[in-house]
Parts: structure tokens; sequence; C-alpha cells
């Protein structure tokens, strides 16, 4: 399926700029993920790939053609939006089928198509039920089923999984990652959610304030993030940050530690630390601590006996120390 280049994509409602100067190269059958907070421009960048927004300026290519002049129609893509937008009076067949049947396929191609993209949705037991008999998550593949029996050259995600619970928003992205690898499409996928985007993409796209900030693999961005935006960003919990002074000379204004490499120093240490809160999540232990200039976060195992109101001494990782300039830019090691 063709890949999608987006070069110098710029937009502003009124005197907001809402993105500026975007530029993008998604591969060929490439899970792409953009991820960034409220307001950073991701949804409305996706609704201009898809046509349902004008760029002020900039090209748009799918497939190697530039796409800005066409229809959302025409544009050979299919889009899965935050709500499910389901008909309530179709069953799940004809929601999924009701777009087919103005493009002129007859009745056969399209039961071939509802019955394979069941099949792969698991909604085959389901096809004769309304919306309103079905889970959130019943719901949400349904949408999917109907984009994906449009056969289209890229499958558009708009934060898919935000009105289901933890449970099915695990097993629906799940079931996403295993449609992306039975299709072998190109996807992209907006989400505010960062443990999505490290679980779905080949390459996650990070923005912020309408910019790009950094593109990479999952372990990439999270190994070697460009600037303190995307250091903060991506992790969960976040990296700490630190003064450099107060790291005790690290030749940087600012280091990061993610909270696995952080740990209780047996004897010495780096700071002096008092426990304010401690989570036990049975596979991991987080404990939040404070010191006399910070904050940290501290992953321990599960067998942690940590408890609020301990004093403790911390130490971290040299080796895994990020170092960040005065201007929030990274520092080679």
């Amino acid at each position: 399926m063709p890949g999608v280049r987006l070069h110098n994509v710029s937009k502003s409602f009124g005197a907001e700029v809402v993105l500026k100067a975007v530029s993008l190269d998604i591969a060929d059958g490439e899970f792409a993920v953009i991820v960034g907070p409220s307001g950073c421009g991701k949804s409305t960048l996706l609704r201009i790939l898809a046509g349902l927004e004008a760029a002020d300026a900039g090209d748009i290519e799918i497939g190697g053609h530039r796409v800005n002049d066409l229809a959302p129609a025409a544009r050979h893509i299919a889009m899965v939006f935050q709500s499910y937008a389901l008909y309530p009076h179709m069953n799940v067949y004809k929601n999924m089928a009701f777009g087919l049947k103005f493009s002129g396929l007859d009745a056969a191609e399209i039961d071939l198509r509802v019955d394979r993209a069941a099949r792969m949705l698991q909604l085959e037991d389901l096809l004769m039920r309304k919306p309103r008999e079905l889970s959130g998550g019943q719901r949400q593949r349904t949408a999917i089923g109907r984009a994906i029996v449009r056969e289209p050259d890229v499958f558009l995600f708009d934060e898919p999984l935000s009105n289901l619970d933890a449970a099915l928003r695990v097993n629906t992205r799940l079931e996403i990652a295993r449609l992306h690898d039975t299709l072998a499409a190109t996807m992209i996928y907006v989400t505010h959610d960062q443990i999505e985007a490290m679980t779905l993409a080949d390459r996650i796209i990070v923005m912020n304030e309408g910019r790009v900030e950094q593109t990479g693999t999952p372990l990439e961005l999270y190994r070697a993030p460009q600037n303190l935006f995307v250091a903060g960003f991506i992790g969960a919990p976040k990296m700490n940050f630190i003064g450099g002074d107060a790291a005790g000379g690290a030749g940087a204004e600012t280091i990061g530690i993610r909270p696995e490499h952080l740990s209780v120093a047996p004897k010495g240490g780096d700071w002096n630390a008092t426990v304010i809160a401690v989570e036990h999540l049975g596979s991991d232990t987080y404990v939040y601590a404070e010191t006399e200039t910070s904050a940290l976060t501290m992953r321990n195992g599960p067998e942690s006996t940590l408890k609020s109101g301990d004093k403790i001494m911390l130490e971290y990782d040299r080796a895994a120390v990020h170092r960040f300039d005065a201007g929030g830019q990274r520092i080679p090691r």
C-alpha cells in the first residue's frame, strides 16, 4: 500500500497557528503513531490528511500522488474516529456495508468483504445486533470493520480507544496491532496516550505546539530523547529532572533519570530523601520521594518494604543519565 508524505504543511484558525511547516514521510506498510498533548495539532494534521480540513500551505501526497485538491472519498483512505459514529437503527452488518452500497460493488462482493472483516475482528456472531446491544469494544470494532471493508490505501485512527475503559483499551489495542500484522497496511494513529504509542508504533512522531519535536522507534525515543519535552512525554512514570548543580557537576543545565535508574543506596549515595508515597502495583512498586530540591520517582521491585515517611539515601546509574543544555536540547553522551 502507498506511503504518505507531508511537506511543510501549515494551518491556522484565525490568529491561532495550529501547524507550523510540518514535514513527515511515512513508509508503505508502516504503523506510525502521532503523539502529543492536547492542542498540539495532531488531530488537525490527521484531518488535513483525510481531506476534512484544507491546509493553508504545503503538500500532501499518498502513494506519490499529490492529493491536496482531492475530496476525501477520492483519497482512498479510511478514518476511524474517537466516537464510533454508528447508525443506531442499523445492525452491525448494515453499518459495515453501508458505504459500499454507493461504490458500485455487487451484493456478493459486499457480503465477502463484510464477512472477511467480521472474522478478522471476531464480529461474525454479532452481525445482526444493533449498536445498543453491543459493548463499547464491540462498537469500536464495528467502526474499524467499516474502515476495513473499504480496502483503503491508508488507515487513519483518531484517538479510537479514548472512550473505552482500561481493560477494553488493552484488548482493543492488541486487536489493532494484530490487524496491522494481518493487513500489512499503512496506518497513522493519533493519541495523547504514550503507552498506546510505545506498544503499537513502528515509529512515533512526537508533536508539540504545532511542530514535530522528534521521530523514531519507541525505544529510540525512550533511550535518546532529543530534548526535555520528549524526555518528559515518553515514559511512564515520567523521567525525573534535576538541576545540574544538584547532580554534582554533571556538566549540564539539567539531567534526566528514568525511575528504573534510581535506587536506594546501601551506603553513601547522592541525595538524602524522604518517602512521601508508595504505590504497589504487583510486578512493580513506585516510590515517590522528596529531596531538598527535587521530587523524584523511583521504580522498585514487588518486594519493596519502603513506606511513607521513611528517610533514605538515593543514588543513580551514571551510565543511564540523560544530559540537557540550557536550551533543553540533548547533550550527546
